[in-house]
């Protein structure tokens, strides 16, 4: 049971961190496309 419970959660946080990262490196992508298109 408490097994179970552990792997939910670290799919969880991997699912979590994934979406971050996501978004920081979509966000990273944007800045270094406007800085060289100025």
């Amino acid at each position: 049971m408490i097994i179970k419970i552990s792997r939910q959660v670290g799919i969880w946080l991997l699912n979590s961190t994934c979406r971050f990262g996501a978004s920081i490196i979509l966000r990273l992508k944007r800045e270094i496309l406007n800085f060289y298109i100025r």
